[in-house]
């Protein structure tokens, strides 16, 4: 998650394959890896990730969590990524990203104005990226819930803190989607796929969702893989 600024994060498959994707986002995205890599598969597909910790899709300056100032090193490395992707000209870009994530206004944390910014922010970034791709599909953003370590109770139960909600941030997936709307991108909220009459449960299919409340599992991440695999079907991209 840490590569090097101005490089690629990783890479998987045949340098030589017929199709190349890009992952591209900031830790949440680098968690559907292997969604990615296995609903397309590394026979025909090059696969490669474009990652940086905290560094959103959106054309915006993150905010350090642990408030230790603005990151301006993510908007260089955006836009040598845009610069990369433009070279590059994947087949596709899978987008995916925590866009709750603290902002910059200036030289302060933007707090109350950090949803007004993330928005136009947004726009920007698809408005850029849009062109640079023959398809892209945008993986919105999960629910999140407690760290199951976190929420066992005694006898080794799951706590009803455990089970999050599609409401925790239906707003920012509203936005996402009526940007990526705006610029054609195929959008899938994934809480259609986590959760049901809008619960959510740590555990799906005896594996758990989340590793840390946020992230999939590595697990959880590659049974996505049958329903992404639809989806790109379902939408003439692959």
């Amino acid at each position: 998650m840490d590569a090097q600024y101005h490089q690629i994060t990783c890479q998987y498959g045949p340098v030589d394959a017929k199709h190349t994707a890009v992952i591209l986002g900031d830790s949440y995205a680098l968690a559907i890896y292997p969604m990615v890599i296995e609903a397309l598969g590394l026979t025909d597909w090059r696969v490669i990730g474009l990652n940086q910790r905290e560094c959103m899709i959106a054309n915006v300056v993150p905010w350090s969590w642990t408030d230790a100032g603005a990151d301006q090193n993510c908007p260089d490395h955006r836009a040598w990524v845009n610069t990369y992707i433009g070279q590059l000209h994947p087949d596709l870009v899978v987008l995916s990203d925590q866009v709750y994530h603290p902002i910059a206004d200036g030289n302060k944390n933007a707090d109350d104005a950090h949803d007004r910014l993330w928005a136009v922010g947004l726009d920007q970034a698809l408005s850029t990226l849009r062109p640079l791709a023959k398809n892209i599909v945008y993986f919105g953003l999960p629910t999140s819930q407690a760290a199951l370590t976190d929420c066992v109770g005694a006898g080794g139960l799951l706590t009803p803190g455990c089970t999050s909600s599609t409401d925790t941030y239906a707003g920012y997936v509203s936005i996402q989607k009526q940007y990526a709307d705006k610029y054609e991108i195929p959008f899938i909220d994934p809480n259609d796929w986590l959760c049901t009459y809008s619960k959510c449960p740590p555990i799906i299919n005896n594996t758990p969702v989340y590793w840390d409340g946020a992230h999939f599992t590595q697990d959880f991440a590659a049974q996505l893989a049958p329903l992404f695999r639809a989806f790109l079907q379902q939408q003439h991209l692959i």
